[in-house]
């Protein structure tokens, strides 16, 4: 092993006090980092149509991108099928038979327990039967007018639930392995502070033959709706800490396909080959050369540097 001449005297007073580091014990948890956008989440995503023909009479929900609860009003509705059902209704109550079945019918085409009640405490028919809706969420689309014809089974609403979103992340190919053995993920997003913590749910079983990349997608809870759909964001993927000896990038050197430290021994630094590990920070841990403790040059290029011009070489 070869012992730079530079005393650590004189390299105190070029370089400062702090001219070494000791090899310390540590946890590194590798990670990667990806960019990545925000998706509505399909399974939240919903269509609001009727089971029969009717005439807007009101309409209660009118604007799109507006918040909408389970059981708000979206609109009321003249349908000579509603009036068919209620006047069986109320036949039924008269006789008192088949109540609960002719209940369930109007059930069936969408009318609400409320609505329900109200036509049996009334004992009357309702021409106009408000409508609500089955889903919390924003309407995302409105294909409804007041005073127009609707016909059955045409989408009237779509209302996508913004509780939890989909986060989709572009993946390297080569780093399929790493997401699978992943043990926590998060992500910051664009123009909202902090980070934030996300659920793997799936990788998506399709590489782009451009790109080589592939999609990983994550459940990102929003119950404050800080978030939108088409957000860009940053994904960062831990894998398990695991404990090494550590040192700064600053303090190894690679030269000659060698990698090498300087060593501090009896005032005086000698070049000692090592083996390393590149971790996700940048720093190394070190495999073999090294022991806790042993005391390095902080910046390993800076003694290399100031060897040479000790020496006289260019």
């Amino acid at each position: 092993m070869r012992v730079i001449g530079l005393c650590v005297a004189l390299l105190g007073m070029l370089w400062g006090a702090q001219d070494t580091i000791k090899v310390t014990l540590k946890e590194i948890a590798p990670f990667r980092q990806y960019y990545a956008s925000l998706q509505a989440d399909e399974q939240k995503s919903f269509t609001y149509t009727l089971r029969f023909d009717g005439y807007v009479e009101k309409l209660y929900a009118n604007q799109t991108y507006k918040p909408i609860k389970a059981g708000q009003k979206l609109f009321s509705v003249y349908a000579p099928a509603l009036i068919g059902v209620q006047s069986e209704l109320l036949s039924a109550l008269h006789f008192n038979r088949q109540v609960e079945e002719i209940k369930e019918k109007l059930r069936l085409l969408g009318v609400g327990e409320g609505e329900i009640a109200n036509i049996i405490k009334d004992k009357k028919i309702h021409n106009r039967i408000p409508m609500r809706s089955q889903f919390n969420g924003v309407i995302f689309a409105k294909n409804i007018q007041e005073g127009g014809f609707v016909k059955s089974g045409a989408t009237l609403y779509e209302i996508v639930d913004l509780s939890a979103l989909y986060v989709i992340a572009q993946v390297n190919q080569e780093d399929l392995d790493f997401v699978r053995h992943m043990d926590s993920a998060r992500a910051r997003i664009e123009g909202i502070k902090g980070d934030f913590s996300l659920q793997l749910d799936n990788i998506n079983p399709l590489i782009n033959p451009q790109t080589k990349m592939l999609q990983v997608r994550f459940v990102l809870t929003n119950p404050q709706n800080l978030f939108f759909p088409n957000m860009f964001a940053k994904v960062t993927l831990y894998q398990k800490a695991q404990k090494g000896l550590v040192l700064p990038k600053e303090a190894v050197l690679v030269k000659n396909d060698k990698t090498i430290v300087f060593k501090k021994e009896d005032g005086e630094f000698e070049l000692t080959e090592v083996k390393v590990k590149r971790n996700s920070d940048g720093s190394y841990t070190i495999l073999e050369g090294l022991a806790q403790g042993d005391e390095v040059a902080k910046n390993a290029l800076f003694i290399l540097d100031a060897d040479a011009i000790n020496n006289g070489d260019e």
